[in-house]
């Protein structure tokens, strides 16, 4: 076979892969993250960037704060499902 011929037949089929890939893949779900804005946040968004989340099927919605004390009424009422405190 061609070699050229098999370089299209391999674009075709990764295409088609993404394709119906992208159109199979269920909805995401959403997770409310607290972070404080420091150093030790830092893995959380490197893990976010690398797609490890997204592979277990969440996204991440940051939510800053500044002080562990704003936290806990928040978790209580459910306005973030976790947080990282530093």
């Amino acid at each position: 076979m061609h070699p050229r011929l098999i370089s299209l037949v391999a674009i075709i089929v990764s295409l088609l892969g993404a394709v119906s890939g992208a159109a199979g893949a269920p909805p995401l779900d959403t997770v409310r993250v607290m972070f404080q804005p420091f150093a030790g946040s830092g893995p959380l968004f490197v893990a976010e960037k690398e797609g490890h989340f997204e592979r277990q099927g969440i996204r991440i919605t940051w939510v800053p704060f500044n002080a562990q004390d704003q936290a806990i009424p928040v978790l209580a009422q459910g306005g973030a499902a976790a947080y990282r405190g530093g």
